[in-house]
C-alpha cells in the first residue's frame, strides 16, 4: 500500500491572472472600462460595435458599502480622557470616516484589503488601503493568516511619473525592517536616517480585513469572479445588442430584374426625390425584425438573479415588483429584506472588528514616531462604534407614536434617537434635547390660548409635561 507523502500533491496558483482579474476589478469598480475594447473584441469578431457601459461593478459596491455613508458614532474606552480626545483629533484629521467608506467599498470589489498608516507629522496619519493586485504575503508557516506575523510583505507603489509612463516601486515589510525600494535603491519608512531599515513593533506594521476565507495556504480570498463576469457580459450585451439594432433594424432597398444595374447608378435616393426608373426594373423595400428581445431577456434575468445572491435589492437595478416579477408576494419581499439586515449585521460585525485592528495600529504608529500621550498598550484602546444609517421615508406620525410607546417601555429614549440620526455621542444630543424642549416650551406660552388650535400641540405638551 503506497503512503502519500506531503508533497505528493501539489496546486498551482496562477497569480498573474489572479493579480490582473483584481485590477479589472477595480478599474470597473471606479468606472473605468478602458479594458472593454479587447473583451469585446474577443466576443464580436465582425463589425466594429460601438463600447456602451453600465456601471455595476460601481453600483454594487456603493449599495453594499452603506455603513459609513452617514458618520457614525464613536467613543474610545479603555484610556484615558486625554487620550481619548487625542484619537478623535487624530480620527479627524485623517478624514477616518471618509477612507473607511472608500475601503468598505474597495472590499466589496475585492473581497480583501491591507491597510496602512503612515505617521506624516504630530498626531497626523495617512491611511492606505491596498488591494489583492498591489500586495503580495508571505509566511514561514503556510497555515498563519494573521498579517502581522507574516515574514513578509510586499506593496506596490507608484514612485514617479514620466509624461504617461507611471513607474512603481514596492514597499517591503518584515518582521525587523521597513522600506521603499525602487531600482535598488532602498529608503527606510519609519526612520528619519534613510538607511536604517529597522523598526521596533515586533510584528509587521499593517492591517488586513477580508470578507471571506482563504483556502488554506493562500492568504487572499477568491475574488468575486460573479460581479466580474456579469459586468464584462453586461458591457458586451449592451454593446452588441445595439450593433445588432444598428446593422439589421433599417430597412433594406432592393431592385430586381434585366435593367437594375442600370437604373441603380441613375437612380437619386432621399426623401425628396421621386424614383423614376427608364429601363425594366422592380423596386421593393424590405424591413427587418432582429430577434433581440431574448437576447434582453436574458440581461434582464440575469440581473436580479446576481442581485438576490449578493444581498442587493432588486429595486436599484431593475423593479422587483410589476410585471417582470408579478409573482412577487409580501412575504417574499420581508424574506428579502431579512437577507439584507442580515448581510448588513455581518458587515458590522467585520467592520467593528477592523476599526478595533486601525485604532490599534494607529496608536502604536504615532507612539513610536514620538506622541508620548499614546505612549501606552495599544491593546488597551477600546472602539465602541455606532453605525448610523440612512432611513426610509416614513408616517411621522406613526414613528412619532412607536417611539412614544418605546419610550415609555424603556426601550429608547430621546437622547438616543437624537444621537444616531445626527451621528453623535449621547451626551452631547442630551444638551440638543434639553435645548430644543425649552425652545417649545417658550413656544407654546407664546401661542397662549390659540396652542389648542394647532392640530396635536396639546398631546405633545402634555406627552412633554409642558
Amino acid at each position: 500500500m503506497a503512503i502519500l507523502t506531503p508533497w505528493v500533491i501539489t496546486e498551482q496558483f496562477d497569480w498573474q491572472a489572479f493579480r490582473d482579474d483584481s485590477r479589472q476589478l477595480e478599474e470597473f469598480r471606479t468606472r473605468d472600462f478602458s479594458s472593454m475594447a479587447a473583451e469585446l473584441a474577443n466576443v464580436i469578431k465582425h463589425g466594429k460595435p460601438e463600447q456602451r457601459f453600465i456601471p455595476l461593478a460601481w453600483r454594487v459596491c456603493r449599495d453594499l458599502a452603506i455603513q459609513y455613508v452617514r458618520r457614525p458614532t464613536r467613543v474610545f474606552e479603555g484610556v484615558g480622557l486625554a487620550t481619548a480626545d487625542a484619537l478623535a483629533d487624530i480620527y479627524k484629521r485623517a478624514k477616518f470616516d471618509q477612507f473607511m467608506l472608500r475601503m468598505h467599498q474597495r472590499l466589496i470589489g475585492h473581497t480583501s484589503q491591507i491597510i496602512s498608516a503612515d505617521p506624516i507629522g504630530p498626531r497626523q496619519v495617512k491611511l492606505r488601503a491596498w488591494a489583492p493586485f498591489e500586495a503580495d504575503v508571505c509566511f514561514k508557516d503556510a497555515l498563519e493568516d494573521d498579517i502581522r506575523r507574516a515574514e513578509r510583505v510586499e506593496l506596490l507603489v507608484p514612485i514617479r511619473r514620466l509624461d504617461s509612463t507611471l513607474h512603481y516601486g514596492r514597499r517591503v515589510y518584515t518582521q525587523t525592517d521597513a522600506w521603499t525600494e525602487a531600482t535598488g535603491n532602498k529608503v527606510s519608512l519609519f526612520n528619519e536616517d534613510e538607511k536604517d531599515l529597522s523598526h521596533d513593533f515586533g510584528e509587521i506594521p499593517l492591517r488586513a480585513i477580508r470578507r471571506d476565507e482563504a483556502i488554506k495556504g493562500w492568504y487572499f480570498p477568491p475574488l468575486p469572479l460573479d460581479l466580474l463576469s456579469v459586468q464584462i457580459g453586461l458591457n458586451i450585451a449592451v454593446s452588441d445588442i445595439e450593433l445588432i439594432c444598428r446593422h439589421q433594424c433599417y430597412g433594406r432597398e432592393a431592385l430586381t430584374g434585366p435593367g437594375a444595374l442600370v437604373a441603380a447608378e441613375q437612380m437619386q435616393d432621399g426623401p425628396d426625390f421621386m424614383r423614376i426608373y427608364p429601363v425594366d426594373a422592380q423596386y421593393s423595400y424590405t424591413e427587418t425584425n432582429p430577434a433581440v428581445d431574448k437576447y434582453l431577456n436574458a440581461v434582464e434575468s440575469t440581473l436580479p438573479l446576481f442581485g438576490s445572491n449578493n444581498y442587493i435589492s432588486p429595486e436599484s437595478r431593475v423593479y422587483s415588483t410589476g410585471s417582470r416579477f408579478p409573482g412577487v408576494t409580501g412575504n417574499a419581499k420581508e424574506v428579502e429584506r431579512i437577507d439584507q439586515r442580515e448581510e448588513r449585521e455581518r458587515s458590522e460585525v467585520l467592520l467593528e472588528d477592523a476599526e478595533q485592528d486601525i485604532a490599534e495600529l494607529i496608536t502604536n504608529v504615532l507612539a513610536r514616531n514620538g506622541d508620548s500621550l499614546l505612549a501606552i498598550n495599544s491593546e488597551a484602546v477600546q472602539v465602541k462604534i455606532k453605525y448610523n444609517y440612512v432611513e426610509p421615508m416614513a408616517n411621522n406620525l406613526q414613528t412619532s407614536q412607536a417611539r412614544e410607546l418605546d419610550y415609555s417601555q424603556g426601550l429608547g429614549s430621546p437622547e438616543e434617537d437624537v444621537a444616531r440620526i445626527m451621528g453623535i455621542p449621547a451626551s452631547e444630543a442630551k444638551g440638543f434635547v434639553e435645548e430644543r424642549l425649552e425652545s417649545f416650551i417658550r413656544r407654546r406660552s407664546q401661542l397662549g390660548a390659540g396652542a389648542a388650535d394647532v392640530p396635536g400641540l396639546d398631546r405633545i405638551g402634555a406627552a412633554t409635561g409642558a
